[in-house]
């Protein structure tokens, strides 16, 4: 007891005061709730103020609103300026965005800060903002809180002044200030808001919001040439986001992907989107917004959201997906309902009914464990998978501290195409950056389903090993009839889609394969000519019977019979022989370099053009893009005459054994078809059928559906990258 009085005593001082002025409080509640009307787009520190105490004189709360400027000071050669203001209390600093090219700027920024001294001047000083040069000063004034009334909301006129000018106008500040004392229990809250935000900076992400920005339609014009030039921003509580601007259009496609984490204390916000039109050198114009309310959507699913742009008649079309959520419990009693269920679903009896659908099937894929993933110290580890199919990206929760994680995180994906590849990406969050671990690429038929099967990653290339492994369970259901048909329709464009590049190493290897697809058809030219020239009597004279046989007896049925015993030739060759040897054919002796694929290869005379006289720059610069282009041209019209060639060779060496089955039923049912049908009506109706097909199928693409088909046979490359790797001894 005499220990306590002591340290009583010595803190006697130190000890809170608390008078009990019950009205003075409710009054302030009353003012402060009808003179602070919340605002979304930048939401203050609110301290809730539970009790009447209050800290005598030594804690206050600054609520400053940065309204507006007017006649600011011109520094920029345009006759304008990019204005921004600085504000210094003591040590509290903070800054204000940038208005660009505008004298009067509107800002409509809040501040707030916590003071104990109000003798302390506010300094607010004005700069102009230049990206080059140092930011101009434009004026500055001084706020002496101590001068106005407690709780009460008051409007200031601040204007500015420069010290070593004094008589020059630089304009005026609109700001508002109200100063509030501070309760204990505001004073606490106040701390431990901080306290979070601070934790937060450090904290880690929960789950991901990935949006993709597709496009609009309908969008006003804005300018006076009857277009826009439409931009949007995104804005999830302090992370933004802003796409390219698209010049002089109404419908614009700006195909743009990003993400942006989701914490704790985020997963109920609502996502902002503007739409704005860029306007050179005035200000942009504001076009309409949307909100997304993320609670409304169910996570791990991918949402196709068109989306009505405020008032105005345009439209928004967007994918947005929420994933990465933490692991939740799947009974396997759940599981196999589910699998159950689309069993019935995709059955041949419900035919009907799913050739109107666009999904033939679905996949349950769990992503279960990987082992031994890098060489990091384990506090650096923070792993995550995505799974990607088709358009349809999703991915795990992160798990962090271990080399060998455990997600056990089940997704789901609807199949719109067979012949679609599952992409699996490894990926590391570290310090805050993501680095990549390996991969995989497994086409859906090659899928081992029914039970667990751990693979071998992958490099980026997908031809070499990388580090670890990856365990995954598949379960695949899918229609066969409407499996076969989707195969002669197009393939599902990808939303995001790169541009294609010029590569030297890939124009040459493409070069040389056509030489290489050439070198037969001028063996067999030369050696028709050696027949025609009887340098042979033998091999003339039976070329000759031969040719007459097959004009008096050969019919267009014969054609598709031997394409058939062509396949069961191979088939033999693959399945029951074991003589397959498309992969000692391919692309062994094509070395892949990740590093150098973005590459010129014209670098050289890049740097040369730099030496020459000015006034050939532009003109050497022109010439070199032009010759690129044709390069470019010539490598993509190549490769595609490569790729076919290959895809036909690997269709006959049944590397998709779906396809395969596919073509001989089709050589079949046309052997039979030219067999009891004249060839001439059989291309009346398959013209007809072209001619037609946009008359009742207006939303149809044109396509050919033999090369739709053959889209389906991997190339050589595809095969590689498809290829498992065996898995080391231990």
């Amino acid at each position: 007891m005499s220990r306590f009085r002591s340290w009583r005593a010595k803190h006697k001082n130190k000890m809170l005061k608390v008078p009990l002025e019950f009205e003075s409080e409710e009054e302030m509640d009353r003012d402060r709730c009808a003179s602070e009307p919340p605002t979304p787009s930048s939401p203050p520190i609110v301290a809730t103020s539970g009790s009447a105490e209050h800290i005598t004189g030594e804690n206050y709360m600054i609520h400053l609103k940065l309204i507006s400027g007017h006649n600011l000071a011109v520094r920029d050669v345009t006759g304008t300026s990019d204005p921004y203001v600085k504000l210094k209390h003591g040590r509290y600093k903070a800054r204000s965005s940038v208005i660009y090219r505008n004298l009067n700027p509107h800002w409509m920024e809040k501040f707030i800060f916590q003071t104990k001294d109000l003798s302390l001047p506010l300094n607010v000083k004005v700069y102009d903002h230049d990206i080059v040069s140092s930011d101009d000063f434009m004026g500055q004034g001084t706020i002496h809180l101590n001068k106005y009334e407690h709780n009460k909301v008051e409007v200031i006129t601040l204007s500015l002044t420069d010290p070593v000018a004094p008589a020059e106008q630089l304009g005026y500040l609109q700001l508002e200030i109200k100063v509030l004392n501070m309760t204990y229990h505001e004073q606490h809250a106040y701390e431990q808001q901080k306290l979070q935000q601070s934790k937060k900076k450090i904290q880690c992400w929960n789950s991901i919001l990935t949006v993709t920005v597709l496009g609009a339609t309908d969008l006003p014009a804005m300018d006076s040439n009857g277009f826009s030039d439409p931009y949007c921003k995104f804005k999830l509580g302090s992370q933004k986001y802003k796409t390219k601007v698209q010049p002089k259009t109404l419908n614009p496609e700006w195909k743009e992907k990003f993400d942006m984490k989701l914490y704790d204390d985020q997963s109920k916000q609502s996502l902002f989107i503007e739409v704005w039109d860029r306007d050179f050198p005035a200000a942009d114009d504001f076009i309409g917004e949307c909100l997304v309310e993320l609670c409304d959507y169910e996570p791990d699913v991918q949402h196709d959201l068109r989306l009505p742009i405020g008032e105005s008649s345009g439209t928004l079309h967007l994918l947005l997906v929420i994933s990465g959520l933490s692991c939740k419990e799947e009974s396997d009693v759940l599981s196999g309902n589910l699998m159950k269920q689309a069993k019935i679903d995709f059955q041949l009896q419900n035919i009907v009914k799913l050739l109107s659908a666009k999904e033939i099937g679905l996949l349950h894929i769990t992503i279960e464990r990987g082992a031994d993933l890098c060489s990091y110290n384990e506090r650096d580890i923070r792993s995550f998978v995505t799974i990607e199919v088709g358009n349809a990206q999703l991915r795990t929760h992160a798990v962090s501290y271990t080399a060998d994680p455990i997600w056990n995180k089940t997704f789901s994906f609807p199949i719109k195409d067979i012949h679609d590849i599952v992409h699996i990406e490894v990926i590391n969050e570290r310090k805050g950056k993501e680095e990549w671990l390996g991969q995989l690429m497994i086409p859906l038929l090659k899928l081992q389903v029914g039970h667990s099967k751990t693979y071998v990653l992958k490099g980026k290339s997908c031809l070499n090993r990388a580090h670890g492994t990856i365990t995954i369970n598949c379960d695949l259901v899918y229609n066969i009839v409407c499996a076969g048909l989707q195969t002669f329709k197009p393939k599902e464009v990808p939303v995001l889609e790169e541009e294609p590049k010029f590569q030297r190493k890939l124009l040459l290897r493409n070069i040389h394969k056509v030489i290489e697809l050439i070198h037969p058809v001028v063996q067999v030219h030369h050696y028709i000519q050696e027949l025609l020239s009887w340098q042979n009597p033998v091999q003339s004279l039976m070329a000759l019977m031969v040719f007459t046989m097959a004009c008096l007896v050969a019919e267009i049925w014969i054609i598709f019979l031997l394409l058939a015993v062509v396949f069961i030739m191979y088939y033999v060759k693959v399945y029951i022989k074991h003589e397959s040897s498309y992969f000692k054919e391919s692309y062994q002796r094509v070395q892949v370099d990740d590093n150098s694929e973005n590459e010129s290869d014209f670098s050289d005379l890049e740097d040369y053009s730099h030496t020459k006289d000015p006034s050939e720059h532009v003109n050497w610069r022109q010439r070199f893009r032009q010759f690129q282009d044709i390069l470019l041209t010539l490598q993509i019209m190549s490769g595609y005459v490569v790729d076919l060639s290959e895809r036909v060779k690997n269709l006959f060496h049944w590397t998709v054994p779906f396809l395969c089955w596919m073509a001989i039923l089709i050589c079949f049912l046309a052997m039979v078809l030219t067999y009891f049908v004249p060839l001439r009506y059989i291309i009346l109706i398959w013209g007809l059928y072209k001619m037609t097909k946009r008359l009742w199928k207006q939303r149809q693409i044109p396509n050919n559906e033999i090369l739709d088909f053959l889209s389906r046979a991997p190339t050589d490359l595809e095969l590689l990258q498809w290829k498992e790797l065996a898995r080391k001894n231990t």
